[in-house]
This record gives C-alpha cells, structure tokens and sequence, in this order.
C-alpha cells in the first residue's frame, strides 16, 4: 500500500483503489447520505454512487463495499466505502448524526 498526502481527487488516475468514509444511513429514495467531507465530494464526481451504496447497505449491511468506476480515459479503479458511522446511533439517531466511530 502507498500511503498519499494532499488531495486525494488530484492522484486519482495514480492508484487502483480509494477508500471513501461513509455512514450507513439510507434515504427514503434508497440512496445512501453522503452528505459532506469525501463522500460528498465523490457523490459530485459519481452521482450514481449514492445509488450504489444505498442498494449495497440494504443488500448486504453496513460494511465495506468495493464499487469499479470507469476514468475518464477509460481505465478502471476502485471505490472503497469505509464504514464510520452506524445506521442509527446510540439514542436511535440517524447514522449521520451519531458520532464516527473508527474502531
């Protein structure tokens, strides 16, 4: 593994792989919240990855999940959802009001 400093939307075509973190709360409409911070700025580059994820954490839970993505150039790479949130907190909160948590 290459660890990399900056920007990571400025060494995407660098790498096989980036690892976003997200919460497990799924919307009404089916699409998981992506709603600041990585995972919103991956939701403006890939409108349809909130989709992905929301069908993913209803199917199969809140854990990672992989997705393959098409550059621009026509190369793939990956999109790694890293779970820090859970789908509802403590006190039956929404996921994304509860507190991250990376243990």
């Amino acid at each position: 593994m290459i660890e990399a400093f900056g920007n990571i939307w400025d060494h995407i075509d660098e790498y096989d792989a980036i690892v976003i973190t997200t919460n497990g709360f799924v919307k009404n409409n089916g699409e998981a919240v992506m709603g600041r911070g990585i995972a919103l700025e991956a939701k403006e580059r890939y409108p349809e990855l909130p989709r992905w994820l929301g069908t993913a954490l209803t199917i199969k839970g809140n854990r990672l999940h992989r997705f393959t993505v098409r550059r621009d150039n026509g190369t793939i790479f990956y999109i790694i959802t890293m779970p820090v949130k859970p789908q509802f907190g403590p006190r039956g909160e929404p996921g994304w009001r509860a507190k991250a948590d990376f243990n």
